[in-house]
């Protein structure tokens, strides 16, 4: 069986006998930019509008207007004009809107029946609304970290390269014997310098290789996520995050009706995470080739958390799997959120406690020689 190159889903919404959309291809201003909350309350609105009986067409119509200083709004009034003059159905016109994500898209696609239409809507809101916000809010706190540690290497070879030697050249100076503790600083100057330095170079190659090479390499990014995955502190939380997500996709699709080896690959899609995307992506196609059955897919990852998996692997049947998935995917993404406040309050007292050492011995290091020297001088001139 060949291996994947991409991530590509296995179940495609459009066909080729509905009619094409009328959208202009090309606008000057199409609306303030969506973000995801804007996204999800328009697709939210939407539901609501369709489950009080509204036509479908006009509700569309209503929201693109509610929503109309947006991307997503005009959107939306783009697929309502499809549907009044152009005989497009209310799928087909929200799984035109690029501005919802595939695996938005894929659920709304999905659909079977009217009534199952609204629910989906609703469901791909959520989806939306989510999307990586544990990821997001742990990347924002990863930041000031990385701010203040490249800030301290930068101010850290300056001085080992400029300022400690600046200081101890005083000694030669004045032509007074350097004391051995002086040379021992000294080296430990020329130490730091080296390290900082190839410190700063390796930051900047890495980040020349991530932004040319790196992150358009499938096999890097995903190796990269499985490594962060295990990293103390930040793996954690990811697991949970991921897990979370990918269990509540999981039991959407399957209870949407989508078949099993689509059903996981989307999740995986929907998940954040690379690495458990590419594991769904691949058991989902030898499930199809080789007879494997959803049950086996924990045993496929190293992804998803032991007990968890456990249960998984354990469901009798896909609607009890659909109901141990809806009561674990709650509790993953709690403890994610759980474990994420932990991060955020310890994380800040460690990087200030590691500046401030960092400047005492900074300060250090520039005024014992000057406090050093004094013996010498007062020796010198007969004190």
């Amino acid at each position: 069986m060949s291996t994947p190159t991409d991530y590509t889903p296995l179940h495609a919404v459009p066909t080729a006998s509905e009619p094409k959309s009328t959208r202009p291809k090309f606008v000057l201003y199409k609306g303030r930019k969506s973000r995801p909350q804007t996204i999800a309350s328009a697709l939210r609105t939407l539901a609501m509008n369709l489950k009080v009986g509204a036509r479908e067409a006009e509700s569309l119509r209503l929201v693109g207007e509610q929503f109309r200083r947006y991307e997503i709004g005009r959107e939306m009034l783009y697929g309502a004009q499809d549907m009044q003059t152009g005989g497009v159905g209310l799928k087909k016109a929200l799984t035109d809107i690029d501005l919802i994500p595939r695996q938005a898209a894929q659920l709304i696609g999905a659909s079977t029946t009217p009534q199952t239409l609204v629910e989906n809507i609703a469901e791909a809101a959520r989806v939306v609304e989510n999307s990586e916000s544990v990821k997001k809010r742990l990347l924002t706190q990863l930041i000031q970290p990385g701010f203040m540690v490249a800030l301290c290497l930068v101010v850290l070879f300056v001085a080992a390269r400029y300022v400690v030697p600046g200081t101890l050249s005083i000694y030669r100076d004045m032509n007074v014997e350097v004391p051995a503790t002086v040379n021992y600083l000294l080296l430990a100057a020329d130490i730091a310098t080296w390290v900082s330095g190839a410190a700063i170079v390796a930051f900047i190659l890495l980040g020349l290789f991530w932004i040319t090479i790196g992150r358009r390499s499938r096999k890097f990014t995903t190796a990269v996520d499985r490594l962060v995955m295990k990293t103390p502190a930040i793996g954690p939380i990811l697991r949970n995050s991921v897990t979370g997500r990918a269990f509540w996709l999981l039991s959407t699709n399957l209870k949407s009706g989508i078949r099993e080896p689509e059903a996981l690959s989307l999740a995986g899609q929907g998940s954040g995470s690379r690495a458990l995307a590419r594991d769904a992506q691949l058991h989902a196609e030898r499930m199809l080739t080789d007879a494997k059955k959803l049950n086996d897919f924990p045993k496929e990852t190293r992804v998803l958390p032991e007990a968890s998996g456990h249960l998984f692997a354990a469901s009798p049947s896909t609607p009890e799997l659909v109901e141990m998935l809806r009561e674990l995917a709650p509790l993953h993404e709690a403890e994610a959120k759980a474990q994420l406040e932990v991060f955020s309050r310890t994380i800040d007292p460690v990087i200030n406690l590691t500046v401030y050492l960092g400047a005492g011995i900074l300060v250090l290091a520039i005024l014992a020689p000057t406090y050093m020297v004094l013996p010498q001088l007062q020796h010198l001139n007969g004190f």
